[in-house]
């Protein structure tokens, strides 16, 4: 089943998640002179395990990495417009939200 990981449109912040039963630390921040979203996964302790991610729209954002301390299911984002846009600036947490599904099917 899919969760709804609560994020703001806050151009640098990070947010505590549980992601299967383990605890991470997500970090998103907005690039300016690429006007695009980045993604980094931190352990709990705050050890980077992937960073610099691109955010697309429905596309399994750390499906490339293989990794054991990274969770099992999938980490996307959902444009909520149905038009499949990746996010501005302002489009975080409000047309684009981030998801987990554990679910791996």
């Amino acid at each position: 089943m899919a969760v709804i990981i609560p994020i703001t449109n806050d151009a640098n912040q990070e947010l505590k998640a549980t992601l299967d039963d383990s605890e991470y630390f997500i970090r998103l921040r907005y690039n300016v002179r690429g006007e695009y979203w980045t993604l980094d996964v931190l352990t709990a302790g705050k050890t980077p395990i992937v960073t610099g991610v691109a955010i697309r729209v429905s596309y399994s954002l750390l499906s490339r990495y293989v990794d054991t301390r990274l969770p099992d299911g999938k980490l996307y984002a959902i444009d909520t417009s149905g038009e499949g846009l990746d996010p501005a600036l302002d489009d975080m947490g409000e047309r684009v939200l981030l998801a987990y599904d554990s679910e791996v099917i």
